[in-house]
């Protein structure tokens, strides 16, 4: 649930929320359809959100999500 704690990003999992996809980078089309109602909602409950890639979040060596989070957000307008 949304008010646990997360362990996501180094630094940041107490001010953000995480997404897992399973499939490391073969993900589906219900997958990316599920993450885009999630974050309609998460949106729309917090109106000032910005959504990351955890590689975009702070400087790592991962290289997750494994897709382009800001193509993503731009093919489904939710920027």
């Amino acid at each position: 649930p949304e008010f646990w704690v997360g362990a996501h990003t180094y630094g940041l999992n107490e001010q953000s929320l995480g997404v897992c996809l399973i499939g490391q980078s073969n993900f589906t089309s219900n997958q990316f359809n599920s993450l885009e109602k999630l974050l309609i909602e998460w949106k729309r409950k917090y109106p000032n959100t910005l959504v990351k890639g955890h590689s975009e979040a702070i400087k790592t060596k991962k290289t997750c999500p494994n897709f382009d989070v800001k193509i993503f957000l731009s093919q489904r307008n939710l920027n």
